[in-house]
């Protein structure tokens, strides 16, 4: 229970843009410093947390007044970032430095001319 987080619509609501689907959001973090705990924990804190995971119950369409209607055919979009995964599970400070991103840079500063 500690480690979850309620969060009002400003967090916790995605729509595609001012009209169309949308509805509420859950959204899974990684804790890069679980030994700091969870009183006052930021998730804007890059250096703590990365967003890795997220459920969209799109269940609602808004209108150009911003009326919402219950969607006829309501789902669930989910996405992981596979970048993300990589940082994680290879314990890198960043998506940059994983083995999916990091020989691409090498290689473009090879040809650069950059060290």
């Amino acid at each position: 229970e500690e480690r979850i987080l309620r969060m009002d619509e400003a967090d916790n609501f995605w729509a595609a843009g001012p009209t169309g689907p949308c509805g509420p959001c859950s959204e899974l973090y990684w804790d890069f410093h679980p030994e700091r705990g969870t009183e006052g924990a930021d998730l804007d804190d890059d250096n703590r947390f990365i967003e890795f995971y997220n459920l969209v119950f799109m269940e609602t369409s808004r209108d150009a007044g911003g009326n919402m209607t219950p969607l006829a055919r309501k789902n669930i979009d989910t996405g992981m970032g596979l970048e993300r995964m990589a940082q994680i599970l290879q314990g890198k400070p960043n998506n940059y430095e994983t083995d999916l991103i990091r020989p691409i840079i090498d290689k473009a500063a090879a040809m650069a001319g950059i060290s």
